[in-house]
């Protein structure tokens, strides 16, 4: 009806109140991931591609979920996208970042999040710190004391050992 609250203003007004870890564990994968794309196509892009994408047919799937973390792929004709969603408890270095409606994480809380990952020694981790320290202006000791208060195990020495071990061969695979 005319006076009522219609879906993409309900999901407008959870996506303000709640944590997608909050809505995904109320209303389970498949709805958090409608409001996802409803709510982000009417808040977040250009009038002139929001009919191409709500007419779009994307395969989802959840790959994992706990409680502070999902991982969703999203696919279409062969290419696929990684989207992961974290709910940083322990520690989250500066403010978060409005588009629209949408919350999303500052660039320099992913730099210490990826400091913390480099153990796992995957080559996406240093490809996003090198873009990071290109694309923004930090100061690396306080990226290293924010590093340090999500994981223990970060140090300046380990992480510069992990660099001059990596092989950058890698990064064109």
């Amino acid at each position: 009806s005319s006076k009522g609250v219609n879906q993409v203003q309900l999901y407008a007004k959870l996506l303000n109140a709640y944590s997608w870890h909050q809505l995904i564990k109320w209303f389970g994968f498949e709805k958090a991931r409608t409001i996802l794309r409803e709510e982000a196509i009417q808040m977040v892009f250009p009038a002139s591609y929001r009919q191409k994408l709500l007419n779009a047919k994307f395969l989802t799937t959840q790959a994992l979920s706990d409680t502070d973390f999902t991982r969703v792929f999203v696919a279409e004709n062969g290419t696929a996208l990684k989207i992961e969603f974290i709910n940083d408890v322990a520690f989250h270095y500066g403010d978060f970042v409005y588009h629209g409606k949408i919350k999303t994480d500052n660039p320099l809380n992913v730099l210490s999040n990826k400091l913390t990952a480099l153990a796992r020694n995957a080559s996406k981790d240093y490809a996003d710190i090198l873009f990071l320290a290109q694309k923004f202006a930090f100061n690396w000791i306080e990226m290293f004391d924010a590093a340090k208060a999500k994981d223990f195990w970060v140090n300046e020495v380990s992480i510069a050992n992990l660099f001059d071990q990596f092989d950058v061969k890698t990064l064109i695979q």
